[in-house]
């Protein structure tokens, strides 16, 4: 977890008091569309081939389709 990291590993308290991830479930899907959008606009400036774009939206799409389940060991959405 990369707060967890960032924070220190010796204090989960800190660590669970920066989080957001239970808020997160309110922005889940805009922020699962916001990424769609940005790999549309790697595709286009050529960062991304199509097949990368494509291979990169399928699995954004699946994440969102699998739904945001919030837990231990899950950095927040955003």
């Amino acid at each position: 977890m990369y707060r967890r990291e960032l924070l220190g590993s010796g204090d989960l308290v800190k660590v669970n008091y920066t989080s957001s991830i239970v808020d997160d479930a309110e922005i889940f899907k805009y922020v699962i569309a916001a990424l769609i959008v940005h790999v549309n606009e790697l595709e286009r400036q050529g960062v991304l081939s199509g097949d990368e774009a494509g291979r990169v939206r399928e699995a954004l799409r699946g994440i969102y389709r699998d739904g945001y389940r919030p837990g231990e060991g899950f950095e927040d959405v955003h």
